[in-house]
């Protein structure tokens, strides 16, 4: 192998070698290897430039701002505004369901109370209370079906007390008196069934929301 060759690649392993006198009469390639050996070195390792800063008060390069712009602000409020007026409406008729679906709930109750009422004593209670409450049913006094008001003591139903008047008549969800009306048989007057009956949400008897509870 060639000397020069020899003393460029013993430059790249140790720069110290590259220190060695050339050959007489022969043009030495050391020098120029280790001279860039070392600038690539010195570039390889070199900090990188400083990042200029936004100039706040440049033209030309504004800082964008986070704000909400007018427009946005009114998007969002048509939005919401929007979303009210679809849920507003199903919300009432979710909350008018729920009350409907109390009150039959509570008519079922005093139906199966006044049957058991009939099962105990073979006779229906004297719950009716001839006020003129409707054309064809009287107001429910729910005392007979009390423990205090009956002859054995038994509770036939639980009412919250919340749900009773000063008179002890049980009030449906939209605060009316329930009505019942006893049917009796026409040959002997004996009474053999009953309609409860709540005058719903427009609490007006004889319309068409009124919920109807029948014995059978």
């Amino acid at each position: 192998m060639n000397r020069p060759v020899v003393a460029a690649l013993l430059c790249y392993a140790s720069p110290v070698a590259c220190e060695c006198p050339p050959s007489r009469g022969r043009r030495s390639t050391a020098a120029p290897l280790q001279h860039a050996w070392h600038t690539g070195q010195n570039e390889l390792f070199a900090a990188p430039p400083p990042i200029a800063s936004p100039n706040p008060t440049d033209p030309i390069s504004p800082i964008p701002s986070a704000a909400f712009t007018t427009q946005e602000l009114l998007f969002v409020i048509v939005i919401i505004a929007l979303l009210i007026a679809l849920l507003v409406p199903a919300i009432r008729a979710l909350h008018r369901d729920a009350l409907k679906k109390q009150a039959r709930t509570e008519l079922n109750a005093l139906a199966q109370a006044i049957l058991n009422y009939q099962l105990a004593y073979g006779t229906f209670p004297d719950i009716t209370e001839t006020t003129g409450a409707t054309d064809t049913a009287d107001d429910l006094d729910i005392r007979a079906l009390l423990p205090a008001n009956n002859p054995r003591n038994i509770l036939f139903i639980t009412v919250p007390p919340s749900r009773l008047n000063d008179d002890n008549h049980y009030l449906d969800p939209w605060g009316s008196r329930y009505h019942i009306q006893y049917h009796a048989d026409n040959d002997s007057d004996t009474i053999t069934s009953f309609t409860l009956l709540s005058c719903g949400p427009d609490k007006t008897p004889s319309t068409a929301d009124d919920l109807i509870c029948h014995s059978y």
